[in-house]
Order: structure tokens, then sequence, then C-alpha cells
């Protein structure tokens, strides 16, 4: 069984997925997520501090060393907002390369491409509206999974499509809103936040949601359904329910409502950081950007109309094995970027 393995460096989080490559679709072997907080500082600086840089490249060593234990015959490696926004990124990206991986900054637009691709695997025929809420950015990419051969792109290599359904993308955008980005903005885990601060940071999101999906005309394409993924919205559902151990398999799929989401902000809104901390089915790492988060999905389902979201753990990670078994096979990439595949 040869295996793929994926890592994403993310404003909040850094991921490892580990895919069967030799099974059609690609399988999930192994799945990790450790919340390093890489652009935590970024918004009042715009750098990354040394801290940050650290905890990345420590979080890394262990991928490596699991990589390095399995039959994997390529890795790669792609970092998003935080990174690519930072003004002093190559001490992270070097840490990287020495330790033997091929580092992409990836722009947003490619963010959301990609999270398309992981997402709109269990909705085929479907319309959607692929939503990636994380740290630094939120990208919005509405297209189809479908059987008609229409590309707007070309492929990255010479091979052709020899796949039953394939990915269109119709429109994508990247946003400079993230959970992170949005807490340290309106400092929003320092005490209980009052109503007026809730109120800047709601009227923040939805005038730049409001503009920037006016400008594309997101809207205009009449997307079927909200899907959503990142760590805001699959936390919501584990809060809502309670979860712990968080249930992967659970969350997968599941719909969450805008009045429920409304509801969880309420109960948020009369906690402290440490009330945050304490509630069940949140990792305590991730409770001065969960409020954040949650207030920017609230605004974009006012924004956008819809009453409720689905949650899908297929993200962004999913649509980078995709890209790297392909690219590996040295058949058809179904995006217009290639992946770097190193082998550890």
């Amino acid at each position: 069984m040869k295996q793929i393995a994926c890592i994403d460096i993310g404003t909040v989080t850094v991921r490892l997925g580990i895919f069967d490559i030799d099974s059609k679709p690609i399988k999930v072997v192994k799945k990790l997520s450790t919340i390093c907080d890489l652009g935590k500082g970024f918004n009042e600086t715009g750098n990354l501090s040394k801290d940050a840089i650290e905890r990345v490249l420590s979080c890394i060593d262990t991928y490596v060393a699991i990589i390095k234990s399995m039959d994997v015959v390529g890795v790669c490696c792609v970092l998003t907002a935080a990174a690519r926004e930072s003004h002093n990124v190559s001490p992270l990206l070097d840490g990287l390369s020495s330790k033997g991986l091929i580092a992409q900054v990836i722009g947003g637009k490619t963010e959301g491409c990609l999270t398309f691709l992981g997402i709109c695997q269990d909705f085929p025929n479907q319309r959607i509206l692929a939503v990636d809420n994380g740290g630094g950015s939120t990208e919005l990419t509405v297209g189809r999974l479908t059987e008609e051969e229409e590309l707007s792109y070309r492929p990255t290599n010479d091979a052709k499509p020899t796949h039953h359904m394939l990915p269109v993308v119709e429109r994508v955008m990247s946003i400079g809103i993230g959970c992170r980005r949005l807490s340290d903005s309106y400092n929003l885990y320092t005490g209980i936040p009052t109503a007026e601060k809730i109120e800047q940071a709601r009227a923040f999101v939805r005038n730049s949601f409001a503009g920037a999906v006016d400008e594309e005309g997101i809207l205009m394409l009449e997307p079927q359904k909200m899907i959503a993924c990142g760590g805001t919205v699959t936390s919501l559902v584990a809060m809502l329910y309670e979860l712990e151990p968080y249930d992967p398999a659970f969350v997968h799929l599941h719909t969450l409502t805008f009045d429920e989401i409304e509801g969880l902000i309420a109960r948020m809104s009369k906690l402290d950081l440490d009330g945050l901390k304490a509630l069940p089915g949140l990792q305590e790492k991730r409770a001065d950007v969960i409020f954040g988060g949650a207030l920017i999905l609230s605004e974009l389902m006012k924004c956008s109309g819809f009453k409720e979201l689905t949650v899908s753990e297929h993200d962004l990670l999913v649509g980078l094995g995709i890209c790297a078994a392909a690219e590996y096979h040295n058949d058809y990439v179904p995006l217009p970027w290639k992946p770097g595949l190193a082998r550890l």
C-alpha cells in the first residue's frame, strides 16, 4: 500500500494527513491536528514570533518521525494565511527545508480551490458554496463535482482526465478574516466581551463579507448548499453535543443551523476565557479564538441567506491528498496547481 503524506501549516493548527493512494478514491490512513498558533501576535506586528515558529517546527519533528515510520512515498507541505502575509516567513521555511520538506506558501485562491476539491467529493452534481473558516482568512468557493468536462483551467502536466467526476470551480475568493485575526483585533477573549465590542466585531465581518460577496457575484450562482470546514465549525458541533472525545464520524456531514450557532454565541458571550476553556467539547487551546470564529460563521450565513450549513471533515488536507496522489502517479492533477513532493 503506497501512501502520501500531506502537511497543512495554518494560522492556528498544523495538520497531518496520510493517505492510501493505491485506493480509488484515496483513503485516509491517519489524520492528526495540533494547535500551534503560528499566527498568535501576528495581527499586531505583521511578523511570526520566534516562539510560534519553534512550536510549529517542534510539531513538524513529531510528524516527520511518524511519516518515516510508515510506507510513505512522497510528502507535500503547504502554508496558508499567516505565512503568506508575514514579513519574516524565511526562518520558518528554512527550518522546514532543513527537515527535508518542500514547503509551498499557497495563495488564498489556491487554498480555496484545494478546500473545494476536498469538500466536493461528498456532493456530486450539486452546486455548493464551500467555506473554509480558518485562523487568518476565510475562503469562499462555488463550484460543482460533475460528469461534464467543462474545465476552466489547463492541467499542470500532460495527463488527460480519466476520472468519472471532475471538479469545476466557478468562483473562488479569499477574505482576510479569520478566527485568530478577528479575536485579536477586537480582544474578544480578555474578560467577558461587552455588547458594544461584539457588535463592532460583527459589523466588521458583515461589511467585509457583504462587499466581497457582491463584488464576486457568488450568490448569483445560486449554490444549493453551504458546506463549511475548519476548526471553528467542527468545534461548534462538538460543543453543541458535548463530544468527549471528539468524534469525526459524527461531525462529518452533520447539519448545523443558524439558530444553533447563535445559541452557542449567546452562551459564550457570558463567559470569560476560563469559562470557555471549561466548555465540554472544546479544546482548551482553541478557547481564545472560538467566539470570534463563531461570529464569522454567523455573519456569513446572514449575508448569504443560508439558514443551515453542512459540516465537512473533508477539507484542504483531502484536496492536497488528491492532488499529491495524482502528481505521484503522473495522473491528471484536477487543479491548476502543482504540489511539490519530497521523499523523507
